[in-house]
């Protein structure tokens, strides 16, 4: 039997700490529906060019090859960066939190009850670890299957990130949530440090390895095809226009960025956009 932890809710206020968990605790049989992971995807074929996604999910060799050298500049960077006394290294840049329209703390009260319960244990549920083609470090990303919402669990540690993506199928709604574990084991609500939409238009992103050694090829295909099914993912009224910026009409990403199979791009996407079509180059698909 598999324990659910209880995602709590942390709010920092003036006049203190204020906390409200969302989860709740189940009976075992309804612990062990939970975990299922062979639960029908969501209903939607896939299109020609998210098929094309699938049969090549890494850049090509010469990107790698690229990728690779700006990954090993960047490990450079950082080595001489930790060889400064503390109070001398840089502190990474702090983005004001997710970037929604609500501060973090009033959108993570607004989680649906189906993000409540994260699982403590991790390592059964089905997942791939791979190097990351942009920011570089080993991540892990797994996915826990609870009744109607598919939760994608990362974790990077070389950034300290632990992170869920939930996504209500029936609906496609997704919702975002920083975590870290306190010292009683359960989970918390972390403040982010950069705007996940910035990242993520369409949802979950799919997972493309730097190379495809020690990835089971299955695993990343069931994934990733699992990733694509929902199409555009809605995020209600999360987004603030002004941020977002006016909508890029780039020909090679209105294509498929339609709003239906895939998130439309923004302004505010712009940076990975330049990510995906000039470093990584692995956009658009067959191009």
């Amino acid at each position: 039997m598999r324990i659910y932890l209880p995602l709590q809710i942390a709010l920092l206020a003036t006049v203190g700490l204020a906390v409200a968990a969302i989860g709740q605790s189940s009976p075992p049989a309804a612990q062990a529906e939970r975990v299922r992971t062979d639960a029908t995807p969501p209903e939607r074929a896939l299109t020609p060019c998210e098929e094309a996604i699938l049969d090549n999910p890494c850049p090509s060799e010469e990107a790698s090859r690229t990728l690779q050298r700006g990954l090993l500049e960047r490990r450079e960077t950082r080595r001489r960066l930790m060889e400064l006394p503390p109070a001398q290294r840089p502190k990474p840049p702090d983005n004001g939190g997710m970037g929604w329209r609500l501060p973090d703390a009033e959108y993570w009260l607004r989680l649906p009850f189906g993000m409540g319960d994260i699982p403590g244990d991790w390592s059964s549920l089905p997942g791939v670890r791979f190097v990351n083609t942009q920011v570089d470090g080993v991540r892990d990303v797994r996915l826990c299957i609870r009744g109607d919402y598919d939760l994608w669990l990362l974790t990077d540690p070389l950034h300290e990130v632990t992170a869920c993506i939930g996504v209500h199928r029936p609906s496609r709604r997704v919702w975002f949530v920083e975590i870290a574990r306190t010292a009683s084991g359960t989970w918390m609500p972390k403040r982010a440090k950069d705007p996940c939409y910035a990242c993520h238009p369409s949802g979950p992103r799919i997972i493309r390895p730097l190379a495809k050694n020690g990835v089971d090829p299955a695993t990343l295909a069931q994934l990733n095809r699992r990733m694509l099914s929902y199409g555009a993912c809605g995020f209600g009224d999360s987004v603030d226009p002004a941020t977002r910026g006016p909508a890029r009409d780039d020909a090679r990403c209105t294509g498929c960025h339609d709003g239906v199979d895939r998130g439309r791009l923004y302004a505010i996407h712009d940076r990975i956009a330049m990510f995906k079509t000039e470093r990584e180059a692995t956009m658009p698909p067959g191009d």
